[in-house]
C-alpha cells in the first residue's frame, strides 16, 4: 500500500502502530527489500556483463591499435631508407648532369678555338718555309 499511495507516510505507520503490527510491518518490509535487492542485482549484473563486453573489445581494439602502429612504424623506417636511397640517386644524377652541361661547354670552346689553332699552324708553317707574307 506505501508504494501504490501517493499520499503521505504518516497514517498508514500511525495505523501499523496503533494496530500492534509492528513485528508482521517489519517482515514486509524486510521481505521487499530483499526482492528490491534482488532487482537491483540482476539490474547490475545485467549492466556489469554489457560493461564486461564493451571493455573486451576496447582491450581487442587495443591490440589492433598496437599492431596498426608497429606496421606504421615499419612503414616509415622502410620509407625513411628508401627516400635516403632516391635522395643519394638524385644528388648524383645532378652531379653528373652538371658535369655534362660542363663538357658540353668545353667542347663548345674548344670548337671556336679550332679557327685560330687551324690559323696558328698555318702560320706556324709558312714561318717555317719562311714565307713571310
Amino acid at each position: 500500500e506505501l508504494e501504490s499511495s501517493e499520499t503521505q507516510i504518516t497514517p498508514t505507520v500511525r495505523a501499523v502502530y496503533e494496530g500492534g503490527f509492528e513485528s508482521q510491518f517489519a517482515d514486509c518490509l524486510t521481505e521487499r527489500i530483499g526482492s528490491l535487492d534482488k532487482d537491483i542485482e540482476i539490474m547490475c549484473s545485467y549492466h556489469y556483463q554489457g560493461f564486461i563486453d564493451c571493455v573486451n573489445e576496447l582491450l581487442k581494439v587495443q591490440n589492433m591499435v598496437k599492431g596498426l602502429q608497429s606496421d606504421i612504424c615499419n612503414v616509415d623506417t622502410m620509407l625513411g631508407a628508401n627516400s635516403a636511397e632516391l635522395i643519394d640517386s638524385h644528388e648524383s644524377l645532378i652531379s653528373q648532369r652538371l658535369e655534362l652541361k660542363n663538357m658540353a661547354s668545353t667542347v663548345q670552346a674548344i670548337k671556336l678555338c679550332i679557327p685560330v689553332l687551324e690559323m696558328y699552324q698555318k702560320l706556324k708553317e709558312e714561318m717555317h718555309n719562311k714565307n713571310y707574307y
